[in-house]
């Protein structure tokens, strides 16, 4: 800065022509203590945010106050929760929980899958002697499946298989779906789906349903962040980011849906033709559209801090040839905190830095990102815990 340049501003926006403009003022709603993680979508119709093992709403109501709720109830850790907007829904993740809250409440992903086979005996039927082998899964009332249980093996001489059933069964079960083997197969095929609560199945004829699609597979578990990109939710936990079974959220194969980048994974956000992957060693784009297509690069140095946003790219005002703002920028892109600044993620795994020659940070922390826009000003402002700047304090840009 020159000589004469003012160094500390409070509460004033400035321009790019250097004016000052007074900003809004502020008035406190509640104060509690262990509340966090306050985040709203695009549209700003409602915040959520974590109230020690709960994860509550906000909804204006007449008069410009707020309305709280319960949106879950029995989160297992009151660490910080990271967000991801996609198609209405809101993803969310704090290392342990994984859910999702749409308009009609909030779930965990995935149904827990039974641990252990189901015990099988001897009853009559008309199967073919040989060796069979048996399953179930769960079934929720809007059809999705859990992970298989473990298979048991019995052999028929003359008769059928008695299935029985555990007792007990998870959150969101409706129903559930046994599964059984033709005459000395390795293959599930569906044999019935019966109501929760039923005790035994008998298997008294070959299956003639559908191969069973979840054999295998593993419920998803929450982890440091979340986002959702070409029919998967991706969360990073440690330094790998982990797939969903396609348009199965709440599984996942352990065997090779995932990426591993050797660091530590700070975010990961999604853009039209891959995923950002910011870690302690660099920021990284996947190109491609699943785990077994992607091909990695690393694109810039790593982030300041652990947090991401993705924003409309007419947020960004980029110009046109003329210097007026473009009006066809309208992908999203990736906004994060690098170490000189700002930098954008554009669609196509291009990266630029625009604060480039003005900032220089330091080393890593905790934080967030928040996108504002008022009096004209279009703003992404950074919350860091760690002090990162060589002066201290945080940093702000205007686009």
């Amino acid at each position: 800065l020159s000589p004469k340049a003012m160094r500390d501003i409070v509460n004033f926006d400035v321009s790019n022509s250097g004016i000052l403009e007074c900003r809004a003022g502020a008035r406190r709603l509640t104060t509690k203590d262990k509340c966090h993680s306050l985040w709203s979508p695009r549209s700003k119709n409602f915040g959520l945010f974590v109230d020690d093992l709960a994860l509550k709403k906000l909804t204006p109501i007449v008069g410009g106050a707020l309305s709280t709720s319960t949106v879950l109830a029995d989160l297992q850790t009151n660490s910080l929760m990271k967000y991801y907007e996609y198609a209405g829904d809101v993803y969310f993740t704090n290392g342990k929980d994984l859910g999702v809250v749409t308009s009609s409440g909030a779930h965990r992903l995935g149904i827990a899958p039974a641990l252990f086979p189901p015990t099988l005996d001897s009853v009559t039927g008309g199967l073919p002697p040989g060796k069979y082998a048996c399953a179930f899964s769960y079934i929720t009332s809007a059809g999705e499946e859990s992970a298989l249980s473990p298979a048991a093996f019995w052999d028929v001489a003359d008769g059928g298989v008695l299935v029985n059933l555990p007792w007990g069964f998870p959150d969101r079960a409706s129903a559930v779906r046994v599964y059984a083997t033709l005459t000395n197969g390795d293959l599930l095929y569906m044999y019935q789906e019966v109501p929760i609560g039923t005790q035994s199945v008998r298997v008294q004829q070959l299956p003639d349903g559908k191969l069973t699609s979840t054999q295998f597979l593993s419920q998803m578990v929450g982890g440091s962040d979340v986002s959702v990109y070409n029919g998967r939710v991706y969360v990073s936990r440690g330094d790998v980011l982990w797939a969903s079974d396609p348009f199965n959220f709440g599984l996942v194969d352990m065997g090779s849906g995932f990426v591993s980048f050797g660091a530590e994974i700070l975010f990961h956000e999604p853009v039209v033709d891959g995923i950002y992957v910011g870690t302690t060693a660099g920021v990284f784009f996947l190109a491609g559209g699943s785990p077994k297509d992607f091909k990695q690069s690393l694109v810039t140095t790593a982030p300041v801090m652990n947090d991401s946003i993705s924003l409309p790219g007419a947020f960004m005002a980029e110009l046109n040839t003329e210097g007026r703002p473009d009006p066809n920028v309208g992908a999203d892109v990736a906004v994060w905190l690098g170490a000189h600044g700002f930098v954008v993620g554009y669609p196509s795994g291009a990266v630029k830095e625009v604060q480039s020659q003005h900032i220089a940070l330091g080393e890593q922390g905790s934080g967030s990102l928040a996108a504002v826009a008022a009096n004209g000003i279009r703003r992404v402002v950074s919350l860091v815990e760690t002090a990162t700047r060589r002066a201290g304090g945080s940093a702000s840009d205007s686009f």
